[in-house]
């Protein structure tokens, strides 16, 4: 989170938002974050690219949860990428 630019510094601290809840697909992982006071989705929405880099996913979509907290939603896969076979045709000519 530091190193993203995601944790601010007041008073000579650094201050942590708190990572919560981690939810895992094949393609995606959602991590809920609560805020720091005075954070809002849109200080994390400028550093989703740094995000991602540091978690090693190809995205980093930040979606508002509620008040006071965020769910960073990462995309580690394509799911569209690879092809599926192509089913049988039903109606043969």
């Amino acid at each position: 989170m530091t190193i993203a630019g995601v944790a601010p510094w007041y008073q000579g601290r650094t201050l942590l938002p708190v990572l919560g809840k981690v939810a895992a697909t094949r393609y995606t992982d959602r991590v809920h974050v609560r805020l720091v006071s005075g954070q809002s989705a849109a200080d994390f929405a400028v550093h989703a690219d740094n995000l991602a880099h540091g978690f090693g996913a190809l995205l980093c979509r930040i979606r508002t949860a509620r008040s006071g907290a965020v769910v960073l939603e990462f995309i580690r896969r394509d799911a569209l990428a690879a092809p599926r076979p192509r089913s049988p045709d039903p109606c043969p000519s």
